[in-house]
């Protein structure tokens, strides 16, 4: 997993940083996950809860900063997950780089927190190929329709044949 930072400027951003407090007791893995928040307020607990069952080492929430979040409430429930929230309008890229200078394990995972709704899974399998690779490639997709606006897509990693590889579902 790459630790290169997703956009190179070296803008310092104005952050709140909330949780992160507590130590995951259920660790399995030496790996953070950035969750970058896209999704509606009410799904948020059951991204995080779903995450913490994974056993990831670290747990970092990035998202855009605004008054109606229930960040506060979250870091209370989920005291082993920081909350980052930035001041400033950045871009994805930015909030990875936010989230990134929090990682201490040698690994990360970064994801959009609507992979994370339902059932996630994060097997040791994959964990022993993918840091067992000396070759990385980091996919991002965005698509746009012709009028600007987006098309909603989705990224779904599996691993099979000792081949990793990435499916693209659109909705």
């Amino acid at each position: 997993m790459s630790t290169i930072p997703s956009t190179f400027n070296q803008r310092q951003i104005n952050k709140t940083i909330l949780g992160g407090v507590q130590e995951n007791t259920k660790v399995l893995f030496p790996v953070s996950c950035i969750v970058i928040k896209r999704t509606i307020n009410q799904y948020r607990g059951r991204v995080f809860k779903n995450l913490l069952a994974v056993g990831f080492e670290k747990i970092i929430s990035v998202e855009q900063f605004s008054p109606n979040f229930n960040t506060e409430q979250l870091s209370q429930e989920f005291p082993e997950v920081k909350f980052l929230s930035a001041h400033d309008k950045v871009s994805d890229g930015e909030l990875v780089n936010l989230g990134m200078e929090e990682v201490t394990t040698p690994y990360v995972l970064v994801l959009h927190d609507d992979l994370c709704i339902q059932d996630f899974k994060f097997s040791p399998q994959l964990v022993i190929i993918l840091t067992s690779s000396s070759f990385w490639a980091v996919l991002i997709i965005q698509l746009f329709l012709l009028t600007g606006r987006r098309l909603i897509c989705s990224c779904a990693p599996g691993c099979g044949a000792k081949r990793f590889c990435c499916h693209l579902l659109f909705r």
